[in-house]
């Protein structure tokens, strides 16, 4: 558990859960930081795009083509990615699923997209009219067609605003509540569980998101909000090893560390 925290705090779960063989369709006791792997992706992600960017920038600048330069290295980096990402899932699966190798096509192709978006407007007008649509945009008719008015209810706009607070609380309270039971969870309990977990998340995002976002003092101070915010993700004490005394009086219930 220990490990889980402290590769959790450095953006780099996905490689600790891949390392282990971690497996969500067949692991008995999940570790409890385990939902982390895909936020250790989108920090790796946030390093390596905005470098990946400038020089691809830089490099269409002296060859006039920005743009086209852009689309050939994101249409590389998907097309290698996604091998990767095959061949990994066929030989070792944990890498192929955490790897940020085999991740990365994701990404990319939504570069792709979002270059794409303004020549949307001059293909046929067919195609783009369904795009339009199926982003809830109104169509010429002034209907409204398409999730769009459904996604802006007040419910959904909410469950928007505590979506990252609630991802972060379901899945600790679902491992530590089946970890406690000592048996699966049953469906009801299950989503009873996951409705507690939106509630927390709300308290969340009133007592700590939005008092820390807007914080006058830690926007002014930089260092001091990187300062706090990896002493809240930090693991208080090393939990016990395997086999240790520890391990047999103090320990929660997922299996200790390693």
């Amino acid at each position: 558990m220990s490990t889980d925290a402290l590769t959790t705090a450095l953006f780099v779960a996905n490689y600790r859960f891949a390392g282990v063989g971690t497996d969500y369709l067949t692991t008995t006791a999940p570790s409890p930081l385990q939902h982390y792997w895909s936020l250790g992706i989108e920090e790796q992600f946030y390093l390596f795009w905005p470098a990946i960017l400038i020089a691809t920038v830089l490099r269409g600048r002296r060859l006039h083509r920005r743009r086209a330069v852009l689309v050939a290295v994101l249409i590389a980096l998907a097309l290698a990615s996604c091998a990767i990402g095959v061949r990994l899932t066929d030989g070792n699966p944990p890498w192929g699923y955490f790897s940020l190798a085999s991740r990365g096509w994701e990404l990319a192709v939504g570069g792709l997209m979002s270059l794409a978006a303004p020549a949307v407007v001059r293909w046929p007008r067919g195609v783009a009219a369904a795009i339009l649509v199926a982003g809830g945009h109104r169509p010429s008719t002034g209907g409204l067609i398409g999730p769009g008015p459904l996604l802006r209810t007040r419910v959904l706009r909410y469950a928007g605003s505590i979506s990252y607070s609630w991802y972060l609380w379901h899945w600790p309270v679902l491992t530590l509540t089946r970890a406690v039971l000592g048996r699966p969870l049953p469906v009801p309990a299950a989503l009873a569980l996951c409705a507690l977990s939106a509630v927390l998340a709300a308290f969340t995002l009133r007592l700590l998101e939005n008092p820390v976002r807007r914080s006058a003092r830690l926007r002014a101070r930089p260092a001091l909000a990187v300062l706090r915010s990896w002493s809240a993700a930090w693991p208080c004490r090393p939990w016990p090893r395997t086999g240790s005394r520890r391990c047999r009086d103090e320990a929660p219930p997922w299996p200790c560390a390693p």
